[in-house]
């Protein structure tokens, strides 16, 4: 799977040597919503989940067929901001990083979406990257700061250049957790490196 910054979302089938380029169409619902991709990950079922420039689309396992979750400035149950650069699945809600939006939270079963901004407790609500410490909290590279997020309580702590980070504003898809646990996130003033149980 390859995303481009202007030209959809591209499949190359190694073993039939073939190319399919998934690209917005207007007339048709469940073709790829925007194709200014920022990110593309799987969720715990094998669908493609596909952050861009407006929303979140998700590509059905075995179909051509996208479910699509725009934004749609203010309405109940759409994103809080067009623009997505990270997503998360936890097997029960998807966890969908905005730049301006905060994050939202999508249930899986029921399809409502909820949201957390800074208003609870969130350090910035322009969201760069997730990366999951484990099944129950994730940290979040943000415009003004690094925020751990306890996943069930929907707390936060946050860390800022104060607490020893080089720069507030961290980087899109600038992360990484090797097999021992330690997190490596990228922001504009460099790389930090820490282990959670001992920031």
């Amino acid at each position: 799977w390859l995303a481009t910054t202007d030209s959809g979302l591209i499949r190359y089938d190694k073993s039939a040597k073939q190319i399919k380029r998934f690209r917005h169409d207007p007339k048709d619902p469940y073709s790829l919503q925007e194709e200014r991709i920022n990110i593309i990950a799987f969720d715990k079922e094998g669908n493609l989940m596909v952050g861009h420039d407006d929303g979140l689309s998700t590509l059905r396992k075995g179909t051509e067929k996208f479910d699509n979750y725009p934004f749609k400035d203010g309405k109940p149950n759409t994103l809080s901001d067009r623009y997505v650069y990270d997503v998360f699945d936890d097997g029960r809600q998807i966890w969908i990083a905005t730049y301006g939006g905060g994050m939202n939270i999508l249930d899986k079963k029921t399809k409502n979406i909820t949201y957390l901004t800074t208003k609870d407790g969130l350090c910035n609500d322009a969201i760069y990257t997730i990366i999951p410490e484990n099944d129950s909290i994730l940290w979040l590279g943000t415009n003004k700061g690094l925020s751990k997020l306890h996943i069930k309580s929907r707390k936060f702590h946050n860390y800022e250049m104060d607490d020893g980070i080089p720069s507030d504003e961290f980087n899109m898809l600038s992360k990484f957790r090797d097999i021992e646990g330690e997190i490596f996130m990228g922001t504009i003033s460099g790389l930090i490196s820490f282990k959670p149980e001992n920031i």
